[in-house]
């Protein structure tokens, strides 16, 4: 098969059983699954940006799990040498589409688009409406006006809301505004313009184009659904109903850290250097040094904030894996934890755990729970899930759904019993599982991104003329991103 005759390529021709047994299960999962076809269009549209020179990404959320992706070449990401997990991404379980997002070099993003427009015609593929809907911010700033409320005060309530909250309660809920926020809900003045607002929470208030997805059908779509132009064009679903009714989507994100990459690629090239692999060097202690410079400028997930650059500083990453849980850790909620973690890789704080058969699982986050797949892990080893039920169990709890949770806590406990875990052990461990759960990273995403950022980090290390040179083209002089590029630039005597 194709996949098997990849992972020979991949792997030199030594493939050996850790590697062959994993492919035959996802293999045999995929092909019970019905997703075949799936996997053989995405490695197709995959195979054709990168035959013409489209720089692809080395992959993003939980596909980074699979070794049949790997194989196929659709991600870069080992899952065996990543000690990733493939039920996280397709779990036979949990009936729902794989979705496999791939990232593309922003500027030749919609030359894939076009292909599959070509390759399956303009009638068997299409863009997708989405109707944008009001969220309690929006709400406010729609009604607050109308109701004559008064301006600061109206942005007084609207800045201590979560974004991304759907309703009030979410909003009071947020790890990060919440407790601001209720205090101002608690107040009769700000109360009641935030209930009648929660009559209009969730009403669209516009149309939009989902940006990477492209619907894919055997039959011409618009036999089932309406089209924008008639026969063709933009689907009048969104895209849960067309899931539902069988369509198939394939997400084509474009990323400009890849266009970033590329121009450092083209330059390295025009001095007649020879492209290093990156891929086989992650620990070069050289590349930490420059990381624990603080030398962020321009580096993917690491030039975000002031409190990403304080975790890089108090972490001190010298490994990938060290570097892949900063960027897991410097979020709201397992935020709380980055000193814990600081502190017991520098040895100042021991490392416990509850069970020695954890120290495997949680021993390169230095007994700290930061992905979902750890959890999962942990469940498989301590209560003798399999790691599709633990997939379910991470999902029941993280989504919160009490309907679920009574049945998996009870199961959990009997499986840590009958593995000789007393009690108060389990009903600690069960704690902690809780608690991370609701925002434990997934680590075959992290793993993925970490490797552009580390290319970005290795490019700025070992080819800094290059990488500068990109740098101060892209983001010119006179504004605040120039600024911090030009103290960088100072700061390493240039």
């Amino acid at each position: 098969s194709k996949a098997e005759d990849g992972l020979k390529e991949r792997l030199g021709g030594n493939v050996t059983e850790v590697y062959q047994k994993r492919l035959d299960y996802e293999l045999s999962v995929i092909k019970d699954m019905h997703f075949s076809s799936y996997f053989l269009i995405v490695e197709d549209y995959v195979s054709f940006a990168k035959d013409t020179g489209i720089k692809v990404g080395p992959g993003r959320g939980s596909a980074g799990g699979s070794l049949v992706a790997y194989a196929l070449k659709i991600t870069e990401v080992d899952p065996i040498r990543f000690d990733l997990t493939f039920e996280r991404f397709l779990n036979p379980y949990r009936k729902t589409m794989p979705d496999i997002d791939i990232d593309f070099i922003d500027t030749r993003r919609d030359e894939v688009a076009q292909y599959l427009k070509v390759k399956y015609g303009e009638k068997h593929t299409a863009t997708i409406i989405t109707f944008p809907r009001l969220k309690p911010k929006s709400c406010l700033n729609l009604i607050g006006p109308a109701l004559g409320f008064n301006e600061n005060r109206l942005k007084n309530l609207t800045r201590e809301i979560d974004d991304k909250a759907e309703t009030f309660e979410e909003a009071i809920s947020s790890k990060v505004y919440g407790y601001r926020f209720q205090r101002l809900y608690n107040d009769p003045y700000y109360k009641e313009i935030c209930d009648i607002a929660k009559s209009l929470l969730g009403l669209p208030y516009n149309t939009s184009i989902h940006a990477p997805g492209v619907i894919i059908s055997k039959e011409e779509i618009y036999h089932t659904c309406p089209m924008s132009e008639g026969t063709r064009g933009t689907v009048g679903y969104e895209y849960p109903y067309m899931e539902r009714m069988g369509f198939l989507k394939m997400d084509i994100l474009s990323l400009s850290n890849l266009s970033f990459i590329e121009e450092i690629e083209k330059k390295v090239q025009s001095e007649n250097k020879k492209l290093p692999d990156i891929y086989s060097d992650l620990d070069n202690p050289k590349v930490y040094e420059t990381l624990n410079r603080l030398d962020l400028f321009a580096i993917f997930q690491l030039d975000t904030s002031k409190a990403m650059r304080k975790t890089v500083e108090e972490i001190h990453p010298t490994c990938f894996a060290d570097m892949t849980s900063v960027i897991a850790l410097c979020r709201p909620g397992p935020m709380e934890y980055i000193h814990t973690f600081a502190e017991r890789k520098k040895g100042h704080e021991k490392v416990t755990y509850i069970d020695e058969r954890l120290r495997p699982i949680l021993e390169p986050t230095y007994g700290i729970l930061v992905y979902q797949e750890q959890i999962m892990k942990v469940v498989q080893v301590i209560a003798s899930f399999d790691l599709g039920e633990a997939d379910l169990f991470r999902r029941a709890i993280a989504k919160k759904d009490l309907s679920k949770m009574e049945a998996y806590r009870s199961k959990f406990m009997d499986g840590c019993k009958k593995n000789g875990i007393t009690e108060d052990k389990a009903e600690a461990l069960f704690e902690d599982i809780e608690k991370f759960a609701s925002y434990g990273f997934n680590k075959a995403h992290a793993y993925a991104y970490a490797l552009i950022t580390y290319t970005l980090l290795y490019y700025k290390t070992f080819y800094a003329d290059e990488f500068y040179s990109v740098a101060l083209k892209d983001n010119g002089l006179g504004n605040r991103k120039s600024d911090s590029l030009i103290k960088e630039l100072i700061r390493n005597g240039y």
